[in-house]
C-alpha cells in the first residue's frame, strides 16, 4: 500500500520528520505525527524516515559529509503538501598575509 494511504488509513493529519547528517553519516532524529494520540507501528516509522531522509538527500546532496547539516520535513497528509526546513554547517575562515611590514 502506497505511503499516504497508509497514513491516512490510521488518521493521521500531519507528519514531522527531524533529521541529521555530520562527518560522512547521519540519521533520522525524530518522527512525530499528528494527532499525537495515534501510534504508529514502528515499520512505518522506519519507511517514514527513509522517505524524508530520501527526499531531503534529493533536494541537498551529501548534507551529511564534513559539517554536516540538519532539518525537518513537515507533510500534511491531508492536503499532500510536504515543506523542507534545511539548514547547512559550514566552517568559515578569514585569511590574511602581510609581508615586508
Amino acid at each position: 500500500m502506497e505511503l499516504l494511504a497508509q497514513l491516512r488509513a490510521l488518521g493521521i493529519s500531519e507528519v514531522a520528520v527531524d533529521y541529521e547528517g555530520y562527518g560522512d553519516s547521519g540519521s533520522v532524529e525524530d518522527v512525530t505525527v499528528q494527532p499525537a494520540e495515534v501510534n504508529l507501528p514502528e515499520p512505518l516509522v522506519t519507511e517514514v524516515g527513509d522517505f524524508a531522509w530520501s527526499l531531503a538527500y534529493h533536494h541537498h546532496p551529501g548534507f551529511e559529509n564534513n559539517e554536516g547539516g540538519y532539518g525537518t520535513l513537515s507533510w500534511d497528509i491531508t492536503a499532500d503538501s510536504i515543506t523542507l526546513d534545511h539548514a547547512d554547517r559550514y566552517v568559515e575562515c578569514s585569511h590574511s598575509y602581510v609581508e615586508g611590514l
